[in-house]
């Protein structure tokens, strides 16, 4: 104000340059604070316009997670696993904790990879090679039996393609049909049964998935 009251003065004296940076530090202090007051007030509004069930809800999960149990090391206990090996004694596993969804999607599992091995999983579509992936990944609640995991863990998935026309053209992929090839090709991956339980075997049209 004492500036635009004077504004002759500071024309006539040519003191634009400085009464400028002046004005500009004042002014950004006074928009921080008006920054910091509009972060209080949209809390404060927030919270004022929601209802009390909401404002219950909300108190109530902050609560849960703040005493929710930590999520355990698995490579923790009295006895570690050795660099590059996998325990799993008993095991039981769960996709959520939740009362109504608690249910075991993997129960009593037991398995020891030693070191330096290569070891396939195999198993029917459906018949949980995914899920146990998932279970030592860390993807679902271990809830019971022992884990065990010897160093760091890389996972790198399956990105499976399947295209608009028959099985077998999928499988063959404009190369030429082969029989013997094709057959080996099938029970490597372990698709004879599951082809046999389509209406029209490996010539059944299946629809486009990525």
């Amino acid at each position: 104000m004492d500036v635009l009251s004077s504004i002759r003065t500071v024309k006539m004296n040519a003191w634009e340059r400085t009464h400028l940076e002046g004005i500009k530090r004042i002014r950004e202090r006074e928009l921080r604070d008006v920054f910091a007051m509009n972060m209080l007030n949209s809390f404060q509004d927030a919270f004022s316009g929601a209802s009390g069930a909401m404002m219950t809800t909300t108190i109530r999960r902050i609560s849960e997670l703040c005493t929710a149990d930590e999520d355990c090391d698995n490579s923790g206990g009295e006895k570690l696993a050795r660099r590059g090996e996998l325990i799993l004694e008993k095991c039981t596993f769960v996709r959520t904790m939740t009362d109504e969804l608690c249910k075991p999607c993997l129960e009593g599992v037991d398995l020891h990879v030693q070191p330096g091995t290569m070891v396939a999983v195999v198993g029917f579509v459906g018949s949980g090679k995914s899920t146990l992936l998932s279970a030592i990944l860390g993807d679902l609640h271990h809830v019971d039996g022992t884990l065990r995991i010897g160093g760091s863990l890389a996972y790198v998935p399956q990105v499976a393609s399947v295209f608009k026309m028959s099985l077998r053209d999928n499988v063959l992929f404009g190369k030429p049909y082969d029989p013997v090839l094709y057959r080996r090709v099938l029970d490597a991956c372990d698709l004879v049964k599951d082809i046999a339980s389509f209406p029209a075997g490996d010539l059944t049209e299946i629809g486009d998935k990525v």
